[in-house]
């Protein structure tokens, strides 16, 4: 027993001097909790929308607008009677779906009781995109309802929802988890690969010879990442070839575009697990804080599983720092989409930016290891 008590002391002792241990006992769950609590949300609270009104100025088109504008389900970005605006508000991921309403829609009510309204919504998110039509239907059949309680008619109108998915037609989720599988290899990888290599110097003692050699600190940085950035690459592309052969992920972008990014967000994510890995001077600490910074923001705020959309506002902003938020909607944009540069370049310059404030911060954190 006595020997028990000095061993427990001893432990209590090193607890106190590593804080790590405090850091993954207390704050990580509740850091954890308050994500999978407050932060994310897989149903969709409301859908943004933009409708097309192909130049209708009648009671029964008003007021089939209205219904949407007053729907706590639906968002009404837009009300336009061109459809190249609301193209251009899909194609930049503003709105999640547009309703068209065609220039014989009150003739029909009228005459035929029946009319057809068209819903076009974006198929590289299929979550959103069921609960688009869901929205849109449940709204439809509101309107219906008061046309027939409004003009007492006998025979019921009917709107026909003539509803087609952009980008992935086959309304597929399996292809949006495998084009994520290579975002969250690339943020596991990258940042992991790197996270251990000053700590491993400094641990093996080693970090001294490197101190005393002539090598300037920006060397240092170079021939630390640039071996893990040629084996991250590596990953990247047999990533890349594996859902291609055997899942057969659609993929309509430039080869060129795709290994340009890829190239960028490993850049950035080795400079993240060095930056770690120098900061910590533990192993332990520095695989912990790689997982920890790389692995729960790809899965939980970037986009991929959890509607951006749906998360409270403070936690919408706070998604613009986390670096696959970036490289999760370039990637859908050259798999489901193609060059579409008004989505890849924002996208792009976001993870240049997290780049240079990255290496900003291990030059900076370096150059204190080696004065």
């Amino acid at each position: 027993m006595i020997r028990i008590k000095a061993l427990i002391k001893k432990e209590i002792l090193q607890i106190k001097r590593d804080k790590s241990a405090l850091l993954i006992a207390f704050v990580l769950p509740v850091f954890l909790t308050f994500i999978f609590g407050y932060a994310i949300s897989i149903d969709t609270n409301k859908v943004t929308i933009a409708i097309v009104n192909h130049g209708q100025s009648s009671s029964a088109v008003t007021d089939f607008i209205s219904f949407f504008k007053g729907s706590k389900f639906i968002d009404v970005k837009l009300v336009t009677d061109t459809d190249k605006d609301a193209e251009r508000m899909i194609l930049s991921q503003k709105v999640a779906a547009i309703v068209t309403i065609p220039n014989d829609f009150s003739k029909k009510i009228i005459r035929e009781k029946t009319a057809q309204v068209y819903l076009a919504t974006d198929g590289s998110d299929p979550n959103t995109a069921s609960f688009s039509g869901n929205y849109v239907n449940a709204i439809m059949q509101q309107y219906t309802d008061y046309l027939n309680e409004k003009h007492g008619i006998k025979t019921p109108i009917i709107i026909d929802i003539k509803q087609r998915f952009w980008y992935n037609e086959a309304l597929k989720a399996d292809h949006l988890l495998n084009i994520g599988s290579i975002g969250f290899v690339l943020s596991i990888a990258g940042t992991l690969l790197t996270a251990l290599v000053v700590a491993r110097e400094w641990e093996r003692g080693s970090m001294e010879y490197i101190i005393a050699s002539p090598a300037t600190s920006y060397e240092i940085i170079l021939g630390k990442v640039l071996p893990y950035l040629a084996l991250g690459l590596g990953s990247f592309f047999i990533t890349f070839s594996c859902i291609m052969l055997f899942f057969g992920t659609p993929f309509k972008g430039s080869i060129i575009i795709f290994a340009i990014v890829g190239l960028l967000y490993l850049f950035l994510t080795t400079g993240l697990g060095l930056l770690i890995s120098t900061a910590s001077k533990s192993q332990f600490v520095a695989s912990q804080g790689a997982i920890l910074v790389s692995m729960v923001p790809t899965i939980m705020l970037s986009g991929l599983i959890y509607e951006i959309n749906n998360m409270p506002k403070i936690m919408q902003i706070i998604t613009n720092i986390v670096p696959a938020k970036y490289l999760i909607d370039a990637l859908k944009t050259l798999f489901m989409m193609g060059n579409e540069w008004s989505i890849l370049i924002p996208n792009i310059l976001g993870i240049i930016a997290l780049t240079v404030l990255i290496f900003f911060g291990v030059v900076r954190k370096t150059k204190k290891s080696l004065e």
